[in-house]
This record gives structure tokens, sequence and C-alpha cells, in this order.
């Protein structure tokens, strides 16, 4: 959000600041707040995302009368999110998870909703109605420590959106911050995270691609986590230890390091570009050996004719 998020929702929705509604800024624009009030760097907040005590259906009759509602996906309102329209700027607001709508405390609510999050420094929440910070996860500590903490048991997270198992990884590779070593360990069958929906794999590693300084230590991480494989084993090839060819060619020696090297080249020499055009140099930098993925061990180390067969796993 370019813009300050209080300021914004006051002038244009002061209906928002109903105590009832429990409305609190959450995500990247709640941990901002943090940071600001303690002076340290906060994240580039984006989006600007709200939680409410309101379920889906009284939810959508609110923003119908304050004529905002604005349509989104079937999965989205499945989790309980709508979306509305301010000023041109769509946000999206979702129940408070975790608790009985019934029960009368919004504090418990909202405490209970922070306590499924996917990691702790977007386990914050700020209250409009209370000008109050909420962060019981220590979000605001693990940021200025420059760690990707999840919210209590990992396993639990990731069972409840699987996703999250690749994007723990990402973040921690867009920030250059640490990953708690709890997320490594989990005991978790790999074969999970073909649950993802083939969308949402794809928006991380788009993610990936475009704001970590080095996509491809991220997917080699991916590799040793027995992730990658199983969302793309045509990348995962590249991966596996073979070289990049021979030495007169490639001194790095290993396709690993040769498809790293080739994005980081690309994620620093393409900020210039507009986004589509910097999406497709990505794409086709991400792809050009995955014919290297396929040629016979006892060829090593050319890949004569990678080109051709790299068409197919394209």
């Amino acid at each position: 959000m370019r813009v300050e998020p209080r300021g914004f929702l006051r002038e244009h929705a002061p209906w928002l600041f109903d105590p009832e509604l429990g409305v609190c800024i959450v995500g990247s624009s709640a941990l901002r707040i943090a940071c600001d009030q303690a002076g340290i760097k906060g994240p580039d907040a984006v989006d600007l995302d709200l939680s409410w005590a309101l379920d889906v259906s009284d939810g959508e009759a609110r923003l119908r009368q304050h004529e905002v509602f604005v349509d989104t996906t079937a999965a989205n309102r499945s989790r309980g999110t709508l979306a509305m329209k301010l000023e041109g700027v769509r946000l999206e607001i979702t129940s408070f998870r975790g608790s009985d709508p019934g029960e009368p405390d919004l504090q418990a609510r909202i405490l209970a909703d922070l306590a499924e999050r996917d990691m702790s420094v977007g386990a914050l929440a700020f209250s409009l109605s209370g000008d109050e910070l909420f962060d019981p996860c220590h979000g605001l500590d693990d940021w200025e420590g420059r760690r990707v903490v999840p919210v209590g048991d990992p396993s639990d997270r990731i069972r409840e959106h699987v996703i999250r198992w690749i994007r723990y990884y990402r973040r921690a590779h867009q920030w250059g911050f640490d990953l708690d070593p709890s997320i490594r360990k989990v005991a978790l069958e790999r074969s999970l995270i073909q649950a993802a929906p083939a969308e949402h794999v794809a928006a991380e590693l788009r993610e990936a691609l475009a704001l970590c300084a080095s996509p491809g230590r991220f997917l080699m991480e991916l590799h040793e986590g027995g992730l990658l494989q199983e969302i793309t084993p045509e990348l995962a090839s590249q991966f596996d230890g073979r070289p990049a060819g021979p030495v007169r060619h490639h001194p790095e020696i290993s396709q690993a390091l040769h498809l790293t090297l080739a994005l980081e080249w690309y994620s620093s020499h393409t900020l210039d570009l507009n986004k589509q055009d910097r999406n497709r140099v990505g794409f086709a930098v991400l792809c050009h050996d995955l014919g290297k993925g396929m040629t016979d061990p006892e060829k090593w180390p050319a890949h004569h004719g990678h080109e051709d067969r790299g068409i197919e796993p394209l």
C-alpha cells in the first residue's frame, strides 16, 4: 500500500472503525505499522489486507450496504475472504479464523486468528477501533532478527495450506532471512505438496523469479528438501549433480551452478524491464537447458542435441 493505511481507511471507509466489526489491519501492513512504531525498517507493504468478526454472508451484506463489494473467487470465499474496492484500490477482508463466531471477546478472536497464520512476521494485527497492535508470536522480533519462523508446529501450518511449505523457503530467500530449522525438519511426506493447486505453485515460482536475488539457490533448497522433484521434475534434474558440459565450455562444471549463475544474471540485469517482459526473460532463462536433464549419463559431460530435447519438457 503506497499510502498510510489507517488514514486511507479513515478517509474512505470510516464505517470500518465500528468496534463491533473488530476490523484489523493484518499481514505486511500490520508488520509495517509495528516496524514504524519501533523505529526500524519494515517491509514494503504493497497490499492492504484486513480481517474482521463477520462471516462471509454477513460480510457481503455489509460491503454491499456500503456499495464497495466486488466479486472474488470461490476459493477465496471458502477461506472466508471477500473483496472490496475503495477509491479504485482492491482490498481483501477475511473472517477471523480459529474461534467460535459466537465468541463475544473480540480480542480472543483476534489472537485465535493470528495463531493460524503461517509465520510469525505475518501474525500481527492492528485493531482499527482500539488503535492497538497485537503481536503474540513476536513477529517484530523475528523481522528484526531476520528469521522466518513458523507459527507453532510447521507441520500443522502446512497441513492447513500446503503451499506454505514452498512459501517458507521463498520468503527466506526473498528477504535474505534465516530459515527456522523446524521447517527443514518437517516430517511430512514430500508428495503432499502435489495437493497444492497448480496456480499457487506457479505464483510462488513467479514470485521467486521476480523477488529473490538468487532464484537458483531457492530452487536448490527446494531440491535439497525433496520438494522440487514433486512439483516440477523437469527442473529437479537441473539440480541432481549432472555436469553442465565439457569444462572448456562450462568451467563452472555443475549444471546446478550454471543455472544458478544464469538466474542471478537475470535477476540483476532485467530490473529496468516491465513486469511482463521480465517474466518472459526469467522463464526463458529458467527453462533454457531443460534438455540437459534428458541426456543419457553415458554421454556426459556432453549434451549434444539438448536444445531440441528441451522442447518436450518445456
